[in-house]
């Protein structure tokens, strides 16, 4: 939400954050400990069985959050996100009222949202700083309307080590999220983040799942797509009974499948991202050198050029090469690169 949008997107931590003029004490709806509102609050209590109704489902429980806050406050927009590595942040569930925004990455930036809720690990709310620093993000959804009060949490890990994600609500309306709503949310998210425990994972798509099980799965949600709307077509003619229904329902299997594909993209943006950290520092600036040069020039240079870019002898670079292939289990440097440029091209280094 840079000029006048509904929601604002975030990034990845720096070491230390501190934004100006933003107070680092605890807000009054940040004292309550979530397991405390789960036991008592009957909102909570249920979302927390349906999340585990849909679990491994990431669509579906996304749905679970929003439609749990939506009977407790007013929420117009809304997204799910992850951190990959230190550097980047995916979005992959986002709503502003009807329209649903496609998945995508963009670049963390020092001092951004997502940066200040990692670094202090605690829900970020508009009425602390009068939305300056969501304001700062960039904006997605209608882009002709403003939040006027937001949340934004952090989904931590199941041992709460570290911060994995982000969740936000947002409304059109100022003065919505009082202490009530923030420990509702709160523990929502407590009970979201101990699905997401069990699963390993921010994403409902089973990483394991074979390249050929997700093929048929995502041909299958295609048929069902081109199965209905044949259906319907068929019933044009016929006077439909409600043909805005009958769009609605493709729609929202469409985004569903949408879902799911960034969900498998996103795993593999996980694994590489975990691989380039087993290696050294020489050697992962040795792998995105490589990465770099496949993606703008279509081929990876010799160990030669690579030497003299990196100031090493070609020895040293054979040696980096090998310990690369083994943590990839790649064949060639080729297939290191290949897998660098997949990672580096779908960053959108915009500041969030």
């Amino acid at each position: 939400m840079v000029t006048a949008s509904v929601k604002v997107l975030s990034e990845p931590t720096p070491r230390t954050v501190v934004v100006p003029g933003l107070p680092l004490r605890k807000t009054a709806g940040s004292t309550q400990k979530p397991e405390e509102a789960l036991l008592r609050n009957p909102t909570v209590a249920a979302a927390a069985r349906e999340l585990a109704h849909h679990r491994g489902q990431q669509f579906e429980q996304h749905d679970v959050l929003l439609a749990a806050m939506r009977r407790v406050t007013t929420v117009d927009a809304f997204y799910v996100a992850e951190f990959v590595g230190d550097d980047s942040i995916h979005y992959h569930h986002q709503y502003d009222g009807d329209v649903f925004d496609l998945p995508g990455s963009h670049s963390v930036r020092p001092g951004g949202m997502a940066a200040w809720v990692r670094h202090h690990r605690r829900t970020y709310q508009y009425g602390t700083d009068n939305g300056r620093l969501l304001n700062a993000g960039i904006s997605f959804g209608k882009l002709d309307k403003r939040s006027r009060d937001a949340l934004v949490a952090p989904v931590f890990d199941g041992g709460r080590a570290s911060v994995i994600g982000l969740v936000s609500i947002q409304t059109y309306r100022p003065n919505c999220y009082d202490t009530t709503v923030v420990a509702t949310f709160e523990s929502l998210i407590e009970a979201f983040a101990a699905q997401l425990a069990h699963e390993h994972a921010l994403t409902g798509t089973n990483e394991d799942q074979s390249e050929e099980s997700f093929i048929s799965h995502v041909l299958a949600a295609i048929g069902a797509v081109h199965s209905d709307a044949t259906r319907d077509l068929r019933q044009v003619g016929k006077g439909l009974r409600d043909p805005e229904a009958a769009l609605r329902k493709v729609k929202r299997q469409l985004e569903r499948l949408l879902s799911d594909l960034w969900a498998r993209e996103l795993g593999e943006h996980r694994r590489v991202a975990a691989w380039l950290d087993m290696l050294t520092p020489r050697q992962r600036e040795l792998a995105l050198l490589m990465g770099h040069h496949l993606g703008r020039n279509g081929q990876v240079p010799s160990n030669d050029v690579l030497a003299a870019e990196m100031n090493v002898a070609s020895s040293t670079i054979k040696t980096y090469i090998n310990a690369a292939l083994r943590v990839f289990d790649a064949q060639d440097k080729h297939g290191v690169a290949a897998a660098v440029w997949r990672l580096l091209e779908t960053r959108d280094h915009r500041e969030s």
